[in-house]
Parts: structure tokens; sequence; C-alpha cells
């Protein structure tokens, strides 16, 4: 609800519509919300940080964003509003158990695989770059390590993926895009200037695939988690829905019938990840 500056009355505007002038009302402290008792209380201009993490996050937007209110907020009811990493959970929970009984054996398909900060950082809106490449590498260690997606030396040739190994591979994969960021971020640039530009261009892509623009702000990055997030929902429930997963192939996970009435489609491929030599030779022996 905003303050009208002419007739000093009170605008409405429905949970659909743009709000384009939210920002500058909010640096002017012309923002009101209704209490739980029903008064209309002043929004401080100390609250500007928690509202921007609001809009970074999908629950309220300003129209210079070229974003809108997410239709699945209900806003008498905030506590019931759409949690990603939730869904996510509740997917590869789905997917395990599928898995078990479709197999008879116990072993999960995706394991926990987590530090103990790792619940947290998932769950947390990144402000800025460096709390998004926190939320990467919690992410990667619950899509990929927590696959098997990589071993220790160890370990090769007894621990193999779980996952078919197109996951790992093909473009449209959200575990791909995880990837390509993870090491773009913790991996140095290949020494071979052909090698590194393509590892760049790859990032590129993913951003541009999840943020509409190839080199993010720090006002992106939550937007990105929360479509990352998604992503992931996505692939491990059309994964569930053809258990034993062994079986499945990418044909039908992202152009057959998910029976979720979508279809996955990338408009652009990205570009070879940025895998190290040894983790690339292990899932080229899952091939």
């Amino acid at each position: 609800m905003l303050e009208d500056e002419t007739n000093r009355g009170w605008i409405h505007r429905r949970n659909s519509e743009p709000l384009g002038r939210l920002a500058v009302a909010l640096q002017e402290g012309k923002v009101f919300v209704v209490n739980a008792h029903g008064r209309l209380v002043r929004v401080p201009a100390g609250a500007w940080k928690m509202l921007t993490l609001a809009i970074g996050g999908g629950l309220l937007t300003d129209q210079s964003a070229g974003c809108r209110i997410a239709d699945d907020v209900d806003l008498q009811n905030p506590q019931l509003k759409y949690d990603p990493l939730t869904a996510l959970e509740v997917a590869v929970l789905r997917l395990n158990h599928r898995q078990q009984l479709a197999t008879g054996c116990p072993d999960a398909v995706v394991r926990s695989c987590r530090q103990v900060h790792d619940p947290i950082v998932l769950r947390r809106h990144p402000l800025n770059e460096l709390q998004f490449v926190e939320f990467i590498a919690a992410l990667g260690r619950l899509l990929y390590d927590g696959t098997n997606g990589v071993t220790s030396v160890q370990d090769r040739g007894a621990v193999k993926p779980t996952l078919p190994s197109w996951c790992y591979r093909d473009h449209r994969s959200v575990i791909v895009h995880v990837i390509v960021l993870r090491n773009y971020y913790l991996h140095a640039l290949s020494p071979n200037k052909s090698t590194a530009e393509e590892h760049l261009a790859s990032a590129g892509d993913v951003f541009q695939l999840y943020g509409a623009k190839r080199v993010p702000d720090d006002l992106d990055f939550a937007a990105i988690r929360i479509r990352m997030l998604d992503a992931a929902t996505r692939l491990i429930n059309r994964l569930a829905a053809r258990v034993p997963v062994r079986n499945a192939t990418a044909a039908a996970v992202f152009t057959g019938s998910n029976g979720d009435g979508e279809e996955e489609c990338f408009s652009s491929p990205i570009l070879p990840t940025n895998l190290e030599e040894s983790e690339q030779e292990e899932l080229d022996g899952e091939t």
C-alpha cells in the first residue's frame, strides 16, 4: 500500500500488478504495511535492506527489474508461501524412497553430503556474490557430491555416480550448471587460453540462463538462487518418475511427458564444464 502524494489518499494495488514506485517509496519512507491487528504501520527507512531482500527473493518486485509479485505468495498467510529449498528437499526424499521401492535396495540416490552450515547457506537469500559463492558450493555438495559425482582416489572404482552419466554432462541438466559455476568460483582458470575462454563462456551462459544477463549484479543473485533450486526440483521429480534412475534417459526426462505438464527446454547450450581431469576420467568410466 503506497501513499499517494497528490491527494494523500491510499493506492490499493492487486498482487499481480508491478510495483514500479516501490523503490522510491521505500527510500522516502512512504510505504505502510498492515500489522497483525489490522493497523497501518509506516515502514522505517532502516527496513530498506530487509525489503530489498524480499524483492530479490521474489516476494516483492520492482518493475524496473522486469519482475512481478510471485503468484504463489499468500499475503494473509505468509508462512505458507512457496519455499524452493523445502521443495527440493521433499523431491530428494521422494526420489530416494521410490528408488528404494523399485530396486529393493536401501541405498539412496542422493545422499546427505553437507557441511554443518550448509542448511543455513542453502536457505539464505544471497545479498552479494560472496554469499552466492557459498550457496553454489553447498548446492554442489548436495546435487553433485551427494550423488557420488566425484569420489576420492581411494574410492575410485568402488564408489560410482548414482545418477545416469548424462546428468553430469547434458547441457540441460542443472547439475552441469552447478558444476560450471562451482568450478568457475573455486578453481583457477586453465593456463590454456582457449580452454579458459570456454570455461568463462560456460559460466556466462549459466548466468544468462538463470539471470537473463551474463554479468549479474548483487541484486540478481537471490533470484538466480531460486531459479536454480526450482530447476533442481524439476530434474529430481522427473527422475523420480522414472525409477530405477539408471534406466532414465535424457531424451525422456527433458523432452518427454514428465507428469508435470511441462517440457524442459533451454534456448542455448552450455559450453563444456570445467571438470578436473580426475573427475572427468571417473565419469568417462561410467559411460
